[in-house]
């Protein structure tokens, strides 16, 4: 195996100058030193493929070492040369063999091989050790491990091609010497930084250092630049009683100088090195253990670590943290220390996880970057102390966490960041100021109603920071008079809890309302039950939730609302006292206005009966409807009755129509909530809202009364109930004695009712239409007369007899369900025009007596008769007038000489039922079509009432002479318009 060449390398590098004629050296001509080196050389080669023949690159790797250390042969200055020579060339071999032999092979590394090794080897030999074996023995371990990170982070060396190799040569020692050479003199001065120093940490250092001045090559020959840097580091570390971080903090520092060095240090003053003053702040700041009893958070060195290089990070983004000073402290110092302050306010049993410290830190920096007023010192709290306007922000955010005695563990953890996300992004980002610190006080006071119980409701608070917004904008002095805010938040706790609801959310949703409605009508104040000025909405829910929380009797039903209802009819009764203070400041029976309304109108509601209850929707609109018509007169909630002290027209008209819509026997099927829309519509707004007095009660309790006989079950007849209600108030407006008088129209309508019921069997709905026939002719009070049990009037006693006769049960049954509703309402008519014309026409049973008559011979005669209807009503409507005037056919008549009788109405009538009933078929189809048979029947009674006493000769002279006309007809004599024309017919011209 040739190795000469590589003695020979060994024996030219260490004796370069020897003579050409000694160049060849053998083993035996080799000093001490030359020996060891070629005996190391030679190991190392052989374990390095092609490491033997001369032009390898380990050959010209190991040259380079050689020559490096060649200073130690030049310098023969101590006796520990020999083993400071072998120590390095060991390391060098060492760590070569373990960067490869491409690093070995780049002419640059090369060339900073030779130089590394001279520096390190050439300080170490002058390195004074001569005091302990120990020392010197640290001092070449120490050299070893540098020249080892030196040598494996070297390959970074990119110097550019066009610098000539003799500057490179002038270069690379001032590298070692400013990135390595002094850090080995410091680890080597100071035990503490040498004993946290691992060779990972060196490693990562040297490489930092060599990048930092290759970046900068001007800090190569600045003062005291680079070194300078690292001892600013490690009197830091050591004041901060944190040393055993030198090595990770250095590299930081000089890792961030790597890529930013002009942008943090201003070369020309160490003192203006924004990450060194940056570092010394955060470990003054960061706590390290637990400090008054309070649990600061713990970090890990790992997350202590991960923390400052975040915030090393931050700094070199925004170096205004640090170069911007409030409270005479950087921001950078005042946001850390106020962040830690407020995370001692954190109860023993919670630990932070670090993720949620690095994000408070965030955003606090955010806040004090986007505004500096943040950190601005204000007067806060009842105490009336000074700090700053994030500390309290902070101290608001710990205390609505963790006071919160239902969220427990992780779930308060999860709180805390949620509730921090919120102020920081969504208030105090926009308002870094005064206002901010008030809303988050506002939002995060346990009186704004947020229930962290289940959570962080985001949507929920957004709507109160809006609401909480909208009245400090509009009301800017809120922001300053802390007890004006006091006043309004206590006044909503206090009408919530009084009110005894027990509804998730309720205070929040309350609160809001308040808030949003209070912005527009903060002047609006009132005088409380006791004697304080109170807020005039505060007020109002106050008196609007004592109703809607109140429990019923016992038995007696009360709707239930949904949250969401709730709010909607609370709002809609504050936006009416907005409208109308007068809801509030004027009173009734000791009571509110509004208070007396809501009473009222859930008083009626308690009366529904079970299994008939209303959904929320409907009680909101009848509460539309009270708010809107009391409104428009509060003489509706005023008592009625002579003391005052009958119940008001609104609880009256509304027991009403409740009846109406929920009857105590269910009625047909119907749509019960619009029923009830209907009639609450048409009452209020068309009938109380004219009439606000006995006029329009009058007229509701004639709507729903059974006299009138609407079946509301039916559903909601608006022609029938407006044709009703006019003819009502026209009467009323006649007549004014029917709503005031001894006998009001009430109870006169209540004698007509059996009569209307009887009729509304066969016919639903016929009452209003019966009495509309009634109040229109004005027939109700003029036709009174007297008997000897009461006083009656003659179109309702009218009206009774008539029904009593149409709904006797005959032979062909009742003939009333045979009529139709035309001819009833023509035939009760006419009916009361006779009462208009005849006051006593009612009397001694007379409508009665004539029907039954009437009725009882066309039942005798129906089977024999065509078109038996109209005969009854044509009848009806003439013989009434005309046994008026001839009374005598009430009584009876003598017949024959038989002393055979019979009543004279019964026998005109069959007279005339047997004439027709001669007739053949065609005939008397022709006759009894209208208006023939109206024609024949009028001859016949004008040739009765040509006598002045009706006899059955006059009767039977009567029927004789139609006849004969008849008979006539039937011969062909007459045709049928001939025939007209004898009965009295005449053709229009």
């Amino acid at each position: 195996m040739q190795a000469n060449h590589i003695i020979n390398a060994i024996h030219q590098n260490i004796r370069p100058l020897r003579d050409e004629e000694h160049a060849e050296a053998s083993l035996n001509e080799l000093s001490e030193l030359e020996l060891v080196f070629s005996i190391i050389g030679i190991d190392f080669l052989q374990g390095s493929p092609g490491g033997l023949y001369q032009h390898s690159t380990q050959a010209y790797a190991l040259e380079q070492v050689l020559i490096g250390l060649s200073v130690l042969e030049q310098a023969r200055m101590k006796p520990q040369t020999l083993e400071i020579a072998q120590a390095l060339f060991i390391s060098a071999l060492e760590t070569l063999q373990e960067v490869g032999i491409e690093t070995q092979g780049d002419p640059q590394f090369q060339q900073f091989i030779q130089c590394a090794c001279a520096e390190i080897a050439q300080f170490l030999a002058s390195n004074d050790t001569k005091s302990s074996q120990s020392a010197f023995a640290t001092s070449l371990r120490l050299g070893q491990s540098v020249l080892s990170s030196f040598l494996k982070n070297g390959i970074i060396l990119s110097i550019p091609q066009g610098i000539p190799p003799q500057d490179r040569l002038t270069t690379y020692p001032l590298l070692v010497q400013k990135s390595g050479l002094h850090l080995l003199q410091l680890l080597l001065k100071n035990g503490q930084a040498r004993q946290c120093m691992t060779l990972e940490a060196q490693d990562r250092i040297t490489q930092a250092a060599l990048s930092v001045l290759l970046e900068y090559p001007g800090l190569l020959h600045h003062q005291p630049g680079l070194p300078g840097l690292v001892d600013k580091v490690l009197d830091i570390a050591t004041k901060a009683n944190r040393i055993e971080l030198f090595p990770v903090l250095l590299s930081m520092v000089l890792e961030q100088c790597t890529q930013n060095l002009y942008h943090v240090w201003d070369l020309e003053s160490q003192e203006d090195n924004l990450l060194l003053n940056a570092l010394e702040q955060i470990l003054q700041v960061v706590p390290q253990e637990v400090q008054n009893g309070a649990r600061r958070p713990l970090l890990s060195r790992t997350q202590f670590l991960d923390l400052l290089s975040d915030l090393l990070d931050q700094t070199v983004q925004n170096p205004a943290l640090v170069s911007d000073y409030v409270n005479d402290k950087s921001m950078l110092s005042e946001v850390l220390k106020l962040t830690f302050q407020s995370l001692d306010g954190v109860p023993r049993e919670h630990r932070l996880r670090w993720e949620m410290v690095e994000m408070l830190i965030h955003l606090n920096f955010r806040a004090a970057l986007t505004s500096k007023a943040v950190l601005e010192k204000i007067t806060w709290g009842k105490n009336g102390t000074s700090q700053p306007i994030l500390a309290n922000i902070l101290d608001l955010v710990v205390e609505a966490t963790f006071s919160q005695s239902r969220v427990v563990g992780g779930e308060k953890l999860k709180l805390l960041q949620d509730i921090f996300e919120f102020v920081m992004e969504g208030i105090v980002a926009e308002y870094p100021n005064r206002l901010g610190l008030v809303l988050v006080q506002m939002l995060l006071s346990p009186q704004s109603g947020l229930n962290f119980a289940e959570g962080f409701n985001h949507a929920l608070a957004e709507r109160m920071l809006q609401a909480c917004l909208v009245l400090c904008s509009q009301h800017p002095q809120l922001v300053e008079n802390d007890e004006e805010r006091q006043r309004l938040f206590e006044g909503v706790i206090d009408a919530v809890t009084q009110a005894g609801i027990k509804q998730p959310g309720l205070l929040s949703d309350m609160m809001e309302l308040v808030l949003l409605k209070t912005a527009d009508n903060l002047d609006l104040q009132v005088e409380n039950t006791g004697g304080q000025s109170e807020y005039l909405l505060v007020s109002a829910l106050r008196e609007t939730l004592a109703v809607l929380g109140a429990d019923a009797p016992t038995g007696r039903w009360k709707p239930r609302f949904t949250p969401e209802h709730l709010v909607q009819l609370t709002e809609f009764s504050l936006d009416e006292v907005v409208q109308n203070p007068a809801w509030i400041t004027d009173t009734l029976n000791g009571k509110t206005l509004l208070r007396e309304a809501l009473d009222v109108t859930f008083r009626v509601l308690q009366k529904v009966p079970a299994g008939q209850r209303l959904n929320s929707t409907a009680v909101e609109y009848l509460l539309d409807i009270v708010f809107r018509s009391v409104s428009r007169s509060k003489k509706l909630l005023e008592p009625q009755g002579e003391e005052k002290t009958g119940l008001s027209i609104l609880e009256q008209v509304l027991n009403y129509v409740l009846n109406a819509v929920f009857p105590p026997s269910e009625g047909a099927a119907v749509d019960k909530p619009q029923l009830l829309i209907d009639l609450l519509e048409y009452v209020f707004d068309n009938i109380l809202n004219e009439n606000p007095d006995k006029s329009g009660l009058a007229l509701v309790e004639l709507l729903f009364s059974d006299a009138v006989g609407i079946d509301f079950s039916k559903g909601f007849e608006k022609n029938t109930i407006e044709e009703l209600m006019e003819a009502a108030m026209v009467s009323f407006s006649e007549q004014p004695e029917l709503v005031r008088g001894k006998r009001t129209l009430i109870e006169i309508m209540e004698e007509m009712s059996p009569a209307i019921h009887v009729l509304n069997a066969d016919f639903p709905q016929i009452g209003p239409k019966i009495v509309q026939l009634f109040l229109t002719r004005n027939s109700i009070i003029p036709g009174i007369f007297k008997t000897q049990s009461k006083d009656l009037f003659v179109g309702i006693e009218a009206l009774t007899q008539f029904t009593e006769a149409l709904a006797m049960e005959r032979q062909h049954g009742r003939w009333l369900k045979e009529l139709t509703l035309e001819q009833v309402l023509e035939l009760i008519e006419y009916l009361i025009s006779c009462c208009d014309d005849n006051p006593d026409f009612a009397q001694n049973n007379y409508v009665f007596k004539v029907l039954d008559a009437i009725l009882s011979s066309v039942d005798k005669k129906a089977d024999k008769l065509q078109n038996s209807t109209v005969l009854i009503q044509i009848l009806s409507e003439h013989l009434l007038l005309t046994i008026v005037e001839h009374d005598e056919l009430l009584h009876e008549l003598q017949l024959n000489s038989d002393s055979k009788v019979e009543m004279g109405v019964n026998y005109l009538i069959e007279q005339f039922f047997e004439l027709l009933g001669r007739l053949d078929k065609n005939t008397q189809k022709l006759i009894m079509q209208m208006p023939s048979v109206e024609i024949v029947l009028n001859h016949y009674l004008d040739e009765v009432e040509e006598y002045d006493l009706i006899t059955s000769t006059a009767i039977n002279r009567a029927i004789g002479k139609i006849q004969k006309i008849m008979d006539r007809f039937a011969l062909g004599d007459l045709n049928f318009e001939e025939m007209m024309g004898e009965f009295g017919f005449e053709e229009p011209e």
